[in-house]
């Protein structure tokens, strides 16, 4: 099979994985922000991009997880990502690939949880408050935000803007 028939390479990849059953919570960029004010990035949250070559801009602070990367990887990542308080998903807009990726992260994590002891009910409402979609997107934080130049490209977060930082 040639790489470009490849799966993967469809507009319709996540397919070949299948629909999550797990809904995962949201999250508004207003309250977002407020996190950023609030909480420890890294530590008390976590924002997820889940964008692929469309990834030109992160958000401050956030990790770059491709979504079609997330299903192979789950089984190492899960435990990683169990202990993070909240893990918040986003793409372009959260509509797709984002609530996607959020949803086979949460799948992951509830079975966790039944695994532990605890009911599905339980293990899904639980995680629905843990894993969070950004609405709107990374199309809507830099609409409130913006981004940073070109020009700061490979400079560290200062900790403080919160304009998408260039890649």
């Amino acid at each position: 099979m040639a790489t470009d028939e490849h799966p993967i390479n469809t507009s319709d990849w996540w397919k070949v994985y299948g629909e999550p059953s797990t809904k995962p919570g949201a999250i508004s960029v207003d309250e977002l922000t407020a996190w950023y004010t609030d909480k420890t990035p890294g530590k008390d949250f976590v924002v997820v991009d889940v964008r692929r070559s469309d990834c030109d801009y992160i958000l401050p602070g956030a990790i770059n997880l491709p979504a079609h990367t997330l299903p192979a990887t789950l089984p190492i990542l899960a435990p990683m990502l169990s202990t993070v308080p909240k893990l918040v998903f986003h793409c372009n807009s959260s509509k797709g690939r984002g609530t996607r990726a959020a949803g086979w992260v949460a799948d992951a994590l509830v079975k966790m949880h039944v695994q532990s002891g605890a009911s599905e009910e339980q293990a899904q409402q639980s995680i629905a408050q843990q894993v969070l979609i950004l609405t709107g997107g990374v199309i809507a934080w830099t609409e409130k935000h913006g981004k940073r130049t070109l020009e700061t490209r490979g400079q560290p977060w200062d900790g403080k803007s919160l304009s998408a930082i260039p890649l």
